[in-house]
């Protein structure tokens, strides 16, 4: 199927869902199932506002008109458009679906007319423009490659053992949060200013430390790269929420994929790709001793690293690591846990099936739909006979919370032991023992292994030619505490570093003797715009839903929504932590 077929049936089928998730909230009783209704159906609405923009310009280079209900689509959002496109009324018995701030009543789906013909004469009918929201754009893939090269000279110039090392990975993983939500949904205004601030930070840290303001550093560098942030994996939101896990087609599921059933999970985040050769080098770099990706076998010898040189195989800086272990994709984790601060992990089997196939109550059986499409993912039928870059299926190979090749390409360890379903009659021989689950099937797997449900299973200490992983983290990203009370080794060099000493404990202050006038002001005061977003994410509160345009409004509103909810002191321990000589 062509890439803008594909979109279409995309587009088509998030509608469809969205009339779904409606009637499913028109039915419902219970005030949180109409609530997780809603927030289904705005999250296949943000789906088709990230697919739309491409899907338009495909539409500009083949000079095509997109068909009509794929129209009424677009217009019905007020969606950023070039490409002219026909007002259509929507008939009095179109069914109204409940989108919050965000919807205008959407339009009926319909067949697309049979010829390109109707097309045409169907848009002559009209001069009626869309509205064209100047506010969204889609930075060009060069300037984050220029930040990518930035960041990489920084790095060079600072090195592990300098005190300010750990503040530019954070800064650089705020970078690429921002870059990952702004090349999904647009760069706005709102993501513009995040990221002029997070630059900012940089220009003062890169003069201070190295003499040679960020921007010049960018300016300068060589060498750019395919991806933003080749160093720290970018993550995607899973909201919480019900899903539908393992299969209930009898015909082709594996006894270990049954029975179906419903699990609840809470809000986590998931690598938006697999981890590459590129990011898997910077862990091997700050930790010398740690074995480099090696089997002595033939079916490996493409995928070795050079022993001597730490090097991964040339070429295959964006495919996703492989010939790791369990162990090492953990000890990676642990890694990058203590040098962003933030506590990273393999993904439990039901997160990543969730992440793959979406929430409830889809059932599809692969990341883009429920039928086999030859094409859309690196399987054996498509005779690359390897690995392949993790953005060469970026636009198809993608799940509906926007999650890309999760089908084929590399196996993906997961946290989880190897166990039953709940109810399963299925006695596996492996069951209850030390081996973990792999999802998602590889290079070498036909179609049916890389079904959303199939399970796979490995000793932790396997490695393969087609075996990698992607991280995850809670969706209320925890703050790395003191020495103490991490997980992970110290690194001596980071042990008095001002950083570690904004995330020393506290002790809880009563309710009673906080100043919540004194509270907004100082909010107001201590955090730019940036910065008080990164804390709405790190308390679970969602900065946008917070009334108001300004700073001061958003502060006003996070105190209030704090004390609403019984956790003003919550709030006030966490401002301590980030600032703790302010009186809060």
């Amino acid at each position: 199927m062509e890439p803008k077929s594909a979109l279409e049936q995309n587009i088509r089928c998030a509608y469809r869902l969205i009339v779904e998730y409606e009637h499913q909230r028109s039915l419902a009783e219970d005030p949180k199932a109409k609530l997780r209704c809603e927030e289904e159906i705005n999250e296949q609405w943000a789906l088709i506002e990230r697919w739309v923009p491409d899907y338009l310009r495909i539409c500009q280079q083949s000079e095509e008109r997109p068909p009509e209900d794929i129209q009424q689509i677009i217009v019905s959002r007020g969606l950023d458009s070039t490409v002219p496109i026909r007002v259509v009324s929507t008939p009095e018995n179109a069914p109204k679906v409940h989108t919050g701030s965000l919807s205008p009543t959407p339009p009926t789906i319909q067949e697309p007319p049979e010829t390109p013909e109707a097309v045409d004469v169907a848009l002559s009918e009209t001069s009626e423009k869309p509205h064209r929201d100047v506010s969204i754009c889609h930075p060009e893939p060069e300037v984050y490659a220029s930040y990518a090269a930035g960041l990489r000279r920084l790095r060079q110039h600072l090195g592990p053992g300098h005190p300010r090392y750990s503040d530019a990975l954070a800064y650089e993983q705020r970078l690429s949060e921002n870059i990952a939500r702004s090349r999904l949904h647009g760069d706005t205004e709102t993501r513009r200013a995040e990221r002029s601030e997070i630059i900012g930070h940089l220009n003062e840290l890169a003069s201070s430390a190295v003499g040679t303001p960020f921007n010049e550093l960018c300016s300068i560098a060589d060498e750019p790269t395919s991806e933003p942030y080749p160093d720290v994996p970018a993550t995607i939101l899973i909201p919480a929420g019900p899903f539908r896990m393992g299969s209930s087609k009898n015909s082709e599921a594996y006894d270990n994929e049954k029975p179906c059933h419903e699990v609840e999970l809470q809000g986590y985040r998931i690598g938006h790709y697999p981890v590459t050769n590129a990011q898997y080098a910077r862990f091997l770099a700050d930790n010398p001793n740690h074995p480099v990706p090696y089997a002595d076998e033939a079916r490996a010898r493409s995928y070795n690293w050079d022993p001597q040189s730490r090097t991964y195989p040339e070429g295959k800086a964006d495919h996703p690591v492989v010939l790791v272990s369990w162990h090492d994709a953990e000890a990676y984790c642990d890694w990058l846990s203590q040098v962003i601060r933030h506590h990273y992990r393999l993904p439990t089997e039901e997160e990543w099936e969730k992440a793959a196939r979406g929430g409830f109550p889809d059932r599809r059986r692969y990341p883009w739909g429920d039928e086999w499409q030859p094409g859309y993912c690196n399987v054996q039928e498509l005779g690359r006979n390897g690995t392949t870059s993790v953005h060469e299926f970026e636009q198809i190979n993608r799940s509906p919370f926007g999650v890309v090749d999760m089908a084929g390409n590399v196996w993906e360890w997961t946290a989880s032991r190897y166990e039953p379903y709940p109810g399963s009659p299925h006695e596996g021989p492996h069951y209850g023992q030390s081996r973990r689950v792999v999802r998602g099937g590889s290079w070498r797997s036909d179609p049916q292994g890389v079904r959303i449900s199939c399970r796979g299973r490995y000793e932790p200490d396997a490695r393969r030619p087609y075996l990698g992983f992607r991280v995850a983290l809670d969706a209320r990203v925890e703050t790395m505490g003191t020495a103490s009370q991490q997980k992970t080794k110290e690194r001596p060099e980071r042990a008095d570093t001002s950083a570690q000493m904004l995330h020393s404990a506290s002790k809880e202050v009563p309710v009673e003797v906080i100043d919540r006038s004194a509270l907004r002001q100082n909010l107001t005061t201590y955090f730019n715009a940036s910065e008080l977003r990164t804390l709405c994410f790190d308390l679970n509160v969602d900065y946008d839903s917070l009334q108001g345009e300004g700073k001061g409004d958003k502060a006003r509103e996070l105190v209030a929504y704090m004390e609403r909810h019984g956790r003003i002191s919550e709030l006030v321990e966490a401002c301590k932590r980030l600032y703790p000589k302010v009186t809060w």
